[in-house]
């Protein structure tokens, strides 16, 4: 599959900064056309198109007038990939800096979800290139109208002082659906303040070193039972599974340089953590 192009683009240009609050353009008001491609992208945000498109897949992280407020929303599509068996997962990504740790994540959204799919949006709060906590809600049935949702951050750290987050909407969990969809509007933060979860701890998972060349190791504390590692690239595109407890050393030499998402699962595959890592030569 042809992705450099998307991962390229991703490392080089889109990589942001800001200085606010709110989450930069989480209204989806502001758009770009991409010189040379036939396809739009949220101001400041990553999307599945930058990969898609230039290898022949259509756009599926569109701007829609179905919003909830103002003019725009994102509209992400599960559709068909280069091959039958590799659906291609819509996906908005926004990497940038912060000035104050946040509570919460709330927002909209409307899903069409077909079978037993399971779009999400995660976050992952981090200070000095360290995680220091995060949050992942999944979106377990169609959803026809807009619907409110505030997931709580939950912290690792005592006294936690964000400068950097991450944050990932993807149409669909795993290797993904045909057809199901996840439209979203009105991202912000709640609050200023984060109530600590240091006294309560979270599984936490990890990755070292991020950014990484040639091997990332992976430790998980807060969690007795082994855990299942899957991995996804930028496309949503299951890389590689393994089934191990407390910690693991990824072997990456032979993954393309890019961005990377991590999950845990325990044995009834429910989520447990997710973060994200990058691939840099």
């Amino acid at each position: 599959m042809k992705k450099n192009l998307g991962i390229i683009l991703f490392l080089s240009f889109f990589i942001v900064n800001v200085n606010a609050q709110e989450v930069p353009n989480g209204n989806f008001e502001e758009w770009e056309s991409f010189q040379g491609q036939n396809f739009e992208f949220p101001s400041g945000w990553i999307s599945s198109n930058f990969s898609g498109v230039p290898s022949g897949i259509e756009a599926n992280a569109i701007k829609t007038t179905d919003a909830y407020q103002g003019t725009y929303a994102i509209k992400l599509t599960t559709v068909n990939g280069l091959e039958p068996s590799e659906p291609h997962v819509g996906v908005a990504l926004y990497d940038g800096a912060i000035d104050k740790t946040p509570n919460a994540l709330q927002g909209y959204y409307k899903t069409s979800l077909v079978g037993n799919d399971v779009p999400y949006i995660s976050i992952d709060v981090l200070s000095g290139g360290s995680f220091i906590g995060g949050a992942v809600i999944e979106f377990e049935s169609s959803q026809s109208d807009y619907t409110y949702f505030s997931v709580p951050i939950d912290y690792i750290v005592e006294n936690p002082n964000a400068d950097r987050f991450f944050l990932s909407i993807l149409s669909s969990i795993e290797d993904g659906v045909v057809g199901s969809t996840l439209t979203v509007d009105a991202l912000s933060f709640d609050g200023s303040t984060a109530v600590s979860d240091y006294d309560n701890p979270k599984t936490t998972m990890l990755l070292s070193p991020n950014p990484t060349s040639e091997t990332l190791n992976i430790t998980i504390s807060d969690f007795s039972d082994d855990v299942d590692m899957i991995i996804y690239d930028i496309n949503g595109k299951v890389i590689t599974t393994r089934h191990f407890s407390k910690q693991f050393t990824l072997d990456v030499i032979q993954y393309q340089m890019g961005q990377y998402f991590i999950e845990l699962r325990n044995k009834d595959k429910s989520l447990i953590q997710s973060s994200s890592f990058v691939i840099s030569r």
